[in-house]
């Protein structure tokens, strides 16, 4: 009957006979084939192959001792080897992200018309914030109610500002100051790799607008509906506006920043509260 140790050891693509030679120089530590041959009942010849393989796998070493190779197992090579397998997929699927944002930029050069998706629904909403994760190293320019994201969904924030983070995507943009904008923002803006312009709550509207690469994409967290518009002149476009409502904004934010300053974030985050549950902004 096979052990639970060789059981895994084969769910992580480690043939069964190569299983069994790596239990048995596990509990050798460190011997030579012809030990190994006699331990394991086989020729001299095969054990070599499969101790070749297991070294290329990742899961034991080898170093010469006078005229023969000797072999050693250790249980740490193992999470090591996978760490560093882990370490060159993640290296892989950022190559391959920014490869896909230039064949994206050729793809588009030879279309004519926008595309326009529609999406519906909290798994809609969801997977709008997904793609904007697709392409590390980029900027996502946007105007959005931070508490509203959490509402709409609360199984994807604030781990999604951890993901972004992770894949040094940043943001910027217009933040109308709800309660939990000002308690984000605040405490989070530099660790999130966000840059926040705040402006009064007469601006808010349960609507955010986020504009990466060539997408513009619109997400409704009331009524619960995404369109997004892959179009590099539309893109452009709202970048362009986004840019100019940030320089309006600037003062407003400065005096708002101030104004926290002054009376210290509680203090504010309380006094934004209780103008936040105005029967306006509720509904």
């Amino acid at each position: 009957m096979k052990s639970k140790a060789q059981k895994e050891l084969e769910n992580l693509g480690v043939p069964e006979r190569m299983a069994t030679l790596y239990l048995a120089l596990l509990q050798e530590g460190t011997t030579g084939v012809r030990r190994l041959s006699r331990v394991t009942d086989r020729p001299k010849s095969s054990v070599l192959d499969d101790l070749i393989w297991l070294t290329r796998f990742g899961l034991i070493t080898r170093h010469k001792r006078r005229n023969a190779y000797i072999f050693t197992a250790d249980p740490y090579y193992m999470a090591d080897e996978f760490t560093r397998r882990r370490r060159e997929a993640e290296r892989l699927e950022q190559r391959a992200s920014s490869l896909s944002t230039e064949l994206k930029t050729v793809h588009n050069l030879s279309s004519k018309k926008p595309k326009i998706e529609y999406r519906e629904g909290r798994t809609g909403v969801r997977s709008a914030y997904e793609d904007t994760l697709k392409e590390p190293n980029k900027e996502i320019l946007g105007y959005g109610p931070i508490a509203k994201q959490y509402e709409t969904t609360p199984k994807l924030f604030p781990e999604y500002y951890k993901m972004r983070t992770k894949r040094r995507i940043s943001f910027r943009g217009l933040l109308p100051i709800t309660p939990k904008t000002l308690e984000e923002c605040c405490n989070n803006d530099q660790k999130h790799l966000r840059k926040s312009y705040f402006i009064g709550l007469d601006k808010y509207q349960p609507i955010e607008i986020d504009v990466y690469g060539d997408t513009v994409s619109i997400i409704s967290l009331t009524e619960l509906f995404v369109v997004k518009v892959h179009s590099r002149q539309v893109a452009e476009t709202f970048r362009n506006i986004l840019e100019l409502a940030i320089k309006g904004a600037k003062k407003e934010d400065a005096d708002i920043r101030s104004d926290i300053e002054k009376k210290g974030l509680k203090k504010k985050i309380n006094e934004v509260a209780k103008e936040f549950k105005s029967d306006i902004l509720e509904s």
